[in-house]
């Protein structure tokens, strides 16, 4: 998602209503830095006699951000998509200008294309193609009558936009910098103190279902959340840049907490329904508790609790029953979440520490999962055609009125408004929002334009006079809950004035204009509400059918999709689904649906599909089978077939029956294992199985069943 669209959700939270002084000192330091930058970047435009010096402003206000590794980051990312979109007006507009129609269509795809690629990338990176698509409007529409200006205004503009990213990256590295380091580590931390509280009270068993579930939707958002992030790190001048594996390390296991809280939640749920947790494991799971949330930070002190963990698994092992073989899985889980704990406790420590990471933590780096990030085709198809049909309308209307000063701005805003905005499910309110500000801009840029300009002679002055304006508005821009607004009212009063090192008024020109942007807008918003406006419940069950799709494809007995890519994949996806089933009403179907269980079965399944070779050729067999029916059972829920769980029931039931004689050993307690990890992903709070008729001790038999 666009570094735009993300902050385009703020537009309809309230702000808060005061800011504590330590940060309204940061955000008027932000907006001070920015304002430098602008005037700099207008000087120097003015200085070169470059033909727009108004897009290096505005540019300066687009790319800042409060921290310094982002500002960069977008920098580099809006001069690359800059220059994309202006090699790709050089192929389109010569060729192609003696044929209008066909002008306007090859522009419509190429932007169509652009946002489509732009949303399945879904990283900062994917500025740069969305940018690469509207800068094609911006610039073509502009020199569609002159095409011969094209290539020199091409230039210009790549011109401008360098001298406003350059002057943007240099203010923010100079002045005061906000590493990105302090602000990772800060979230981190956040993230693993509410992991903590959380993981206290799931081994206490003092959450219920759905308070369990907001949380783990909350935590996997922040996950996702500090993914984008960290993509930022690497271009901070800061030592921090040497922090991204270590973060991106620390992501990964934070991943895996979470479908293992909703295992251990489950299993203590199941054993307590049979009366089965003994004093022994009570004690545990308390201590462990108590381990975690005093932070975990000794390494020796959780070796006695694995000892333990240990203990109770060797003795579950040599018992019968369903209830032992819960037991069994408890505690390897709790071995599990030992580990895993004190590896994040390791790593925090790393992020908070100025040294180069220690042996021991560069063992935890490792190689990271490869998995591809669910994405929502069918939303990137329909923004791309919104964007594609908005070009298609807006020029047309433009060359049937023959409207020459407000019609190009009516074409050209049309699509990079569908484009700023494609992030957003419905994102028609937060263009009502956008107009709003956008028409208060038009009146403090008709005010500058006849009251304040014509008084001022310099440049000096003329900063200063434009300082009233951007500094306080500035303010809004560092603040999430208000950055639409200020962006909006920043970024658009530039170009609205249309500054240039001489004042030459044109109030046709600014009417025209502005109308045209008006339209463009309007245009805009009733082409997203017929094209690709969603509410917050189809957009959640979309993501969710693509995760059920993924689990299947790795299912699948030819699939090489390991845990560690599958698990950090559905995270996401849980992470992306979370702020919309927020936002559904309660009792709503989508509220649920568990995503992690099914993850859980998924990695249960992947453990299979590893010990079959392992096993003998008629009970390899019997397990391909089985597994060939776990794909098409999640194929069908992808599909929105959501029949069939219990025949999956019954069936993994029937495979333990057959399997039950078959296997000894290891391989035995590796199958049984992952079995039942399935059998509590697909009915945690069912039946337990049927019991074994068995001539021999086993895992399930008469007793507990």
């Amino acid at each position: 998602m666009s570094e735009a669209s993300a902050s385009a959700r703020a537009i309809s939270r309230p702000a808060p209503a005061s800011a504590p002084p330590g940060l309204f000192v940061a955000d008027a330091l932000f907006s001070i830095k920015a304002f430098i930058a602008a005037g700099v970047a207008f000087f120097i435009a003015c200085a070169f006699n470059l033909e727009n010096p108004y897009w290096a402003m505005g540019c300066v206000y687009l790319v800042s951000n409060p921290l310094a590794g982002a500002s960069t980051s977008k920098a580099v990312y809006r001069l690359l998509g800059t220059i994309l979109g202006g090699v790709m007006t050089i192929a389109f507009l010569p060729n192609l200008v003696a044929a209008p129609p066909l002008f306007i269509l090859v522009t419509g795809l190429w932007i169509g294309g652009c946002l489509f690629v732009s949303m399945l990338d879904g990283t900062p990176r994917s500025y740069v193609f969305m940018l690469g698509g509207y800068t094609v409007a911006l610039v073509a529409f502009t020199v569609v009558d002159t095409p011969q200006a094209v290539f020199p205004t091409v230039v210009a503009r790549v011109e401008e936009i360098a001298v406003g990213v350059i002057c943007a990256a240099l203010v923010n590295r100079l002045i005061f910098p906000r590493h990105i380091g302090p602000v990772v580590f800060g979230r981190a931390s956040g993230w693993l103190d509410t992991g903590a509280a959380l993981a206290g009270q799931t081994l206490r068993d003092a959450l219920d279902g759905e308070a369990a579930r907001l949380e783990i939707r909350k935590l996997a958002a922040d996950a996702t959340d500090m993914r984008a992030l960290t993509a930022h790190i690497s271009y901070d001048t800061s030592h921090h840049r040497d922090l991204v594996q270590i973060s991106l390390a620390l992501q990964t296991r934070m991943t895996r907490l979470l479908p293992l809280l909703s295992a251990l939640q489950d299993q203590i749920r199941v054993l307590k329904s049979l009366d089965a947790l003994t004093p022994e494991t009570s004690a545990l799971l308390e201590d462990i508790a108590r381990w975690i949330e005093d932070g975990a930070t000794s390494g020796i002190s959780a070796v006695p609790l694995i000892e333990r963990a240990r203990r109770i698994s060797e003795e579950a092992r040599e018992q019968r029953g369903w209830s032992n073989l819960v037991h069994v899985n408890l505690a390897e889980r709790l071995r599990d979440l030992l580990h895993l704990w004190r590896d994040c406790a390791a790593l925090r420590a790393a992020i908070a520490s100025d040294a180069r990471p220690g042996p021991d933590v560069r063992a935890l780096l490792g190689s990271l999962p490869a998995g591809r990030p669910v994405r929502d085709w069918r939303s990137a198809a329909m923004a791309g055609l919104a964007a594609f049909l908005a070009v298609l309308i807006a020029a047309s209307l433009w060359r049937a009125l023959g409207w020459r000063d407000g019609g190009f701005a009516m074409a050209e805003l049309a699509p990079v408004f569908c484009c700023i905005l494609a992030g957003i499910d419905n994102p028609v309110p937060a263009m009502r929002g956008f107009l709003k500000y956008l028409l208060c801009t038009m009146v403090a840029v008709f005010v500058y334009e006849y009251a304040v300009l014509p008084q001022i002679t310099g440049i000096v002055p003329l900063l200063a006079a434009l300082g009233l304006y951007l500094l306080p508005f500035g303010v809004l821009m560092a603040r999430p809950a208000t950055a639409v607004i200020g962006l909006t009212l920043c970024v658009n009063f530039p170009y609205m004035l249309l500054l240039k090192a001489e004042y030459s008024p044109n109030l046709s020109l600014f009417l025209s204009g502005n109308i045209g942007t008006v339209m463009g807008m309007i245009i805009a918003m009733v082409v997203v509400s017929n094209v690709r406006a969603i509410g917050a419940d189809v957009a959640a069950h979309r993501v969710l059918r693509e995760a059920w799709r993924r689990i299947a494809e790795a299912t699948r007995a030819e699939s090489r999709v390991s845990a560690d890519d599958l698990g950090p994949v559905l995270v996401d996806a849980l992470g992306q689904a979370g702020p919309r089933l927020a936002q559904l009403s309660a009792g709503h179907d989508l509220l649920s649906v568990d995503i992690l269980r099914d993850l859980r079965v998924g990695l249960n399944v992947i453990r299979l599909k590893h010990f079959a070779p392992q096993l003998g050729s008629e009970a390899g067999a019997v397990l391909e089978q089985f597994l060939a029916q776990v794909s098409r059972y999640y194929a069908g829920r992808a599909r929105q077939d959501t029949a069939g769980g219990e025949a999956l029931l019954e069936a993994l039931d029937a495979v333990a029956q057959r399997l039950n004689p078959q296997l000894h050993g290891r391989p035995r307690a590796q199958v049984y294992a992952a079995l039942t990890g399935m059998r509590l992903g697909i009915s945690p709070a069912g039946k337990p199985p049927r019991p074994l008729d068995l001539a021999q001790p086993a895992l399930l038999q008469n007793g507990d069943a």
